[in-house]
């Protein structure tokens, strides 16, 4: 079980789920991205307590093409796994797996990347605490927007019916002026391949430096 953490975001009454995302392939990495080392443990692991640490109720974690390498680096932690094998479907596709399991009672859900290594609770926070009375909630970065991104529970179906890549950035540009944004440049820094990693490594250890 994974202890909450103190958060300067005032805690709403939103019964919120979190969605991570780790079911592809990872051809351009040529390995399993959430095996990578990352803070001390391995990326998956890492943004699954980074979601059990937030205001989340409940985390679902969608595993697919490397599902026997990285069901292991979670199983001691208090969050689902969906098991998706039409993962070579596409992102789209994984979402939807996850969505068709949310449970009636959620106010909205938050969907996050195993890639993106700089998204931290709080952030997560600050999305649910400006998702009261709105639709979509999104992180704001190089000229983009995109995850984590919040989905209020009347975007449930449109969620459910994603297929292929179309995944949650297709109902946030359909609906721009639905969507409230939040800054997050480190959004920007996504592993999809070796020099993604290494730049990431180089801004984390620029970070730390800093602090």
């Amino acid at each position: 079980m994974t202890e909450k953490t103190a958060s300067s975001v005032h805690k709403t009454n939103l019964r919120v789920a979190a969605i991570v995302l780790a079911a592809g392939e990872a051809r351009r990495m040529g390995s399993a991205k959430g095996l990578l080392p990352w803070r001390g443990e391995t990326l998956l692991r890492h943004c699954v307590r980074t979601a059990l640490a937030s205001q989340c109720d409940e985390v679902y974690i969608v595993l697919g093409a490397h599902e026997d390498a990285l069901r292991p680096e979670v199983t001691d932690l208090d969050a689902r796994v969906v098991r998706h094998e039409n993962w070579q479907e596409g992102m789209g596709s994984s979402l939807a797996s996850a969505a068709r399991q949310l449970p009636p009672h959620l106010d909205g859900v938050v969907v996050l990347l195993c890639d993106q290594p700089f998204v931290s609770a709080a952030l997560i926070d600050q999305l649910i605490a400006r998702a009261d009375g709105r639709t979509m909630v999104a992180s704001s970065y190089n000229d983009t927007i995109g995850a984590p991104a919040y989905f209020a529970s009347t975007k449930f179906s449109e969620l459910r019916s994603l297929s292929g890549d179309r995944g949650a950035k297709t109902l946030l540009h359909a609906q721009p002026e639905s969507v409230e944004t939040i800054s997050f440049p480190e959004g920007a820094f996504d592993i999809d391949d070796p020099e993604g990693y290494e730049r990431a490594l180089a801004e984390q250890a620029r970070a730390e430096t800093e602090t």
